[in-house]
């Protein structure tokens, strides 16, 4: 897993890239506050973050990365489309 990805996670969440670290490895549960903004941020469930394996977190924090490089992708081609119109 990207540590700068974790790095991002963290910081949206105001918590340290290696307490992010230690959640997505099954070493460490997030409490219910923690869970809950975890929750917002990927728009998964806060019971995922509180009860989930270490593999059911890992798989949710990809798909976040995946969403978040897809949104990406279509704001930049939307601002290349908007540049392009006279």
């Amino acid at each position: 897993m990207s540590i700068g990805r974790q790095t991002h996670l963290a910081d949206l969440v105001n918590k340290t890239q290696a307490h992010i670290s230690t959640i997505l490895s099954g070493k460490r549960r997030a409490g219910y506050e923690l869970a809950e903004r975890l929750a917002i941020v990927t728009d998964t469930d806060v019971a995922l973050w509180i009860k989930g394996s270490a593999d059911e977190r890992r798989a949710a924090f990809k798909n976040w990365q995946k969403k978040k490089a897809t949104s990406a992708k279509v704001a930049s081609s939307q601002t290349i489309l908007q540049n392009e119109r006279f």
